[in-house]
C-alpha cells in the first residue's frame, strides 16, 4: 500500500486521489499502475465535467454525451487491461455460478434482437453501451473487491466515488443558484423553472439522475469517523439538492424517495436517521421553493413557467398512451422484442419510450429476458 494512503487519512479526500484507485500488487508493473492511476482520475474528471460543462459548443447535448461516454468507457477498457493484464492482477469472481450463466443468455439474446431490428444500427449502439456499462460497474466492483483481499481499506475506493458525486451535485446546485439569480435580473418578467436545472436534456433525466443521487449524499451524515467533519456542507448540500429536485416538478423523484423513506424508517435506527435526515431536507426544500418561485416572483410582478406546484396531479401525463405502446410491441414480440432502442423508431408524438424501464426491457428485448433480470 502506497505511504500517501496511509500517512493522513483524515486529511482532504482529494489527497487520496491519485494513489487509491487501482490497488498495488508485487508483481504487478510500476509503469502500468501509474498510467491506470492517471486514467481512472482522468475518468473521474470526464464522468464530473459531462452534465456542467458544453466543451462541445457545435454539437447538441445528446451528441457531447455520447462522444463522453465513449471517452469514459474507452479509458475503462485501456484502464482494465492495464491492470488485469499488464500489472498482473487477476480478476475476482463477482458473481455466483448461476448469475453468470443468466447474464450471457440475456446479452446473446439482446445481440440476436438487435440483428433483426428494424434500426440495427441503433441497436447495436444501445447494446454496446449497456455491455461497456456493465463492464465499466465490473472494473470498479473488481478493483474494491481487490482492496479487501489485501486486507486494505476498500472503503477508499467508496470516498473517491462519493467525492467525485458530491462535486457533481455541488456544481449542479451552484448552476442552479446562478441560473435563478440570472432570470431575475433578465428583466424579461419570466420566469422559466425548467431552464433553472441545466446539464440534462430533459427536467425528467436530472430527476432521475437525483433520484440515485440523494440517498447516498447523506452517507457522511450517517458514519462515525472523519467524514462527519463535513457534516453542516454536506446537510446545506442536500438541502439545495432537494430544492433544485422540487423546483424541477419530477413527481417521480418525489415518490421515489417519499417510498424509500417510508421503508427505511421501519428498517432499524440508520433507516430511521436517513429517512428523518431527508424529510428534513425535502421540508426545508418546499420552504425555499416556494420563497424562490412564489413569494419573490410576486414582489417583482414576475410570472413563473412550470411551476412545481402545478405537477401537484394524480394525472398520467399521458403515460397510459406510451405504456399501451409498449405492451402491445412486447405482446406481438414476445421472444425476442422489437430490438434495442427501437421504442424511438415509433412515432408516437409524445416520447421516444414508456417512461417505464420494466416495460421497455419487455418491449425491446421480449419478455423471457425482462423476467430474467427481475
Amino acid at each position: 500500500m502506497d505511504k500517501a494512503i496511509a500517512v493522513d487519512r483524515s486529511g482532504p479526500l482529494l489527497h487520496l486521489l491519485p494513489c487509491v484507485i487501482v490497488p498495488e500488487h508485487g508483481n504487478s508493473i510500476v509503469w502500468s499502475r501509474c498510467i491506470a492511476n492517471l486514467l481512472m482520475i482522468t475518468v473521474l474528471i470526464l464522468v464530473s465535467i459531462l452534465p456542467l460543462v458544453a466543451w462541445l459548443a457545435d454539437a447538441h447535448w445528446h451528441d457531447q454525451q455520447r462522444i463522453g461516454q465513449i471517452l469514459t468507457l474507452a479509458l475503462v477498457v485501456i484502464v482494465a487491461m492495464l491492470i488485469f493484464g499488464f500489472g498482473g492482477l487477476r480478476p475476482p469472481l463477482l458473481l455466483g455460478s448461476t448469475n453468470r450463466r443468466l447474464i450471457m443468455p440475456v446479452i446473446v439474446a439482446a445481440g440476436i434482437s438487435a440483428c433483426f431490428a428494424h434500426q440495427p444500427l441503433w441497436a447495436f449502439t444501445e447494446l454496446a453501451l449497456g455491455v461497456a456499462s456493465l463492464g465499466l460497474a465490473w472494473l470498479v466492483a473488481s478493483i474494491r473487491r481487490l482492496y479487501d483481499v489485501q486486507n486494505t481499506d476498500g472503503r477508499i475506493i467508496d470516498r473517491v466515488l462519493l467525492t467525485t458525486l458530491f462535486f457533481i451535485c455541488a456544481g449542479l446546485a451552484a448552476r442552479f443558484a446562478v441560473s435563478y439569480l440570472a432570470a431575475m435580473m433578465d428583466g424579461e418578467g419570466v420566469l422559466d423553472a425548467w431552464l433553472l436545472v441545466g446539464g440534462f436534456s430533459n427536467p425528467r433525466f436530472f430527476g432521475q439522475f437525483l433520484t440515485l443521487a440523494l440517498p447516498l449524499l447523506a452517507v457522511p451524515l450517517l458514519t462515525e469517523g472523519n467524514l462527519r467533519r463535513y457534516a453542516l456542507v454536506v446537510g446545506v448540500l442536500i438541502v439545495l439538492v432537494w430544492t433544485a429536485a422540487i423546483v424541477s416538478g419530477t413527481r417521480g423523484t418525489w415518490l421515489g424517495l417519499a417510498c424509500a423513506a417510508a421503508v427505511l424508517a421501519c428498517i432499524g435506527p440508520t433507516g430511521r436517521c436517513w429517512a428523518m435526515l431527508h424529510v428534513a431536507a425535502a421540508c426545508v426544500g418546499v420552504v425555499l421553493t416556494w420563497i424562490m418561485m412564489t413569494v419573490i416572483p410576486t414582489a417583482l410582478d414576475m410570472s413563473v413557467a412550470h411551476h412545481a406546484a402545478s405537477k401537484l396531479t394524480t394525472s398520467l401525463s399521458l403515460r397510459d398512451i406510451i405504456w399501451t405502446q409498449a405492451i402491445e410491441e412486447a405482446l406481438s414480440h414476445p421472444l425476442l422484442g422489437i430490438g434495442p432502442m427501437q421504442l424511438a423508431d415509433l412515432p408516437n408524438g409524445m416520447a421516444a419510450h414508456p417512461h417505464q424501464a420494466w416495460l421497455q426491457w419487455a418491449a425491446e428485448l421480449g419478455l423471457p429476458s425482462a423476467l430474467l433480470v427481475t
